[in-house]
């Protein structure tokens, strides 16, 4: 068997050899991790992107509904109002009715009395 020198540039170049296959498999390792790192990067995003669409479907949903809401709101509104006046009107025909009746009440108690009064002046009786 052979004694190689340790000086020796075919020492060396064994060790340069295995510390290039060394560095290689580290360097593999590293780019093979930082693609690894890019795809999940790449997945999270698209996951992100998702969820905002979907976020923002949900929202202009909510919108629409809210909408919606709104203007049933505004028709309930609208209807009071409008059933308010009715009754303001209703109120006063009402009230109109009253006073005609009670002034014909006045006017047939009135015609009564003077009924009575001619007939007492007659020979004819009213009761």
């Amino acid at each position: 068997m052979a004694i190689i020198p340790t000086g020796s540039p075919l020492i060396s170049l064994a060790a340069f050899g295995v510390s290039l296959l060394l560095l290689g498999g580290f360097v593999g390792g590293e780019v093979s991790r930082r693609h690894e790192i890019k795809q999940e990067m790449k997945e999270i995003q698209m996951q992100h992107k998702n969820i905002l669409a979907h976020m923002d479907s949900v929202y202009q949903s909510a919108v629409e509904r809210e909408k919606q809401a709104l203007e049933q709101v505004e028709m309930v509104y609208n209807t009071l109002n409008m059933l308010t006046v009715q009754e303001g009107k209703t109120r006063t025909n009402i009230n109109e009715t009253r006073k005609q009746i009670d002034k014909g009440r006045e006017k047939a108690a009135s015609t009564l009395a003077e009924l009575k009064k001619a007939s007492s002046q007659s020979s004819f009786i009213i009761d």
